[in-house]
């Protein structure tokens, strides 16, 4: 798995953000985000996605490292329900969260910030800054970042 050693060998990078496969339903349009991702999965596709991150989660530990899923729809860890289902399911402490509400909020199905703590507090790892201009992503240990500001 070098897409974590080299990052962590060469960057000494203990965070890095982490996505699985993309679930669009052909024929959506772009924003019908409650008919991707979680909305489309079935328990197949989260003992798959468990299963492999079980793996990638002994990897990272064994470096140091800890990976976490962005909250991004068209994805499995999509909202906080599936992400707390995929979480539980993989039972990982190298495998978290990286969350971002604003995801979260243009999703039909979305949840309330409250509503996110409570869910899957306990495995946010990092989390997306946003500003009503702009998005910025500080991913403060993200190996790109560790390498141009060293």
């Amino acid at each position: 798995m070098a897409f974590l050693e080299w990052p962590n060998r060469e960057c000494g990078t203990d965070l890095m953000s982490f996505f699985t496969g993309v679930m669009l339903r052909p024929g959506a349009d772009y924003f019908e985000f409650d008919h991707c991702g979680s909305g489309m999965a079935n328990e197949q596709h989260y003992e798959r996605s468990a299963a492999g991150l079980k793996v990638v989660g002994d990897q990272a530990a064994s470096l140091g490292m800890r990976i976490a899923l962005e909250t991004h729809n068209g994805y499995l860890h999509d909202l906080p329900g599936s992400c707390r289902k995929l979480l539980d399911m993989t039972d990982h402490p190298a495998v978290g969260i990286h969350y971002d509400q604003g995801n979260i909020q243009i999703n039909k199905n979305g949840s309330s910030i409250k509503e996110v703590f409570e869910n899957i507090g306990d495995k946010i790892y990092d989390v997306h800054h946003c500003c009503p201009v702009v998005c910025l992503h500080f991913h403060c240990n993200l190996f790109i970042n560790q390498c141009v500001m060293q």
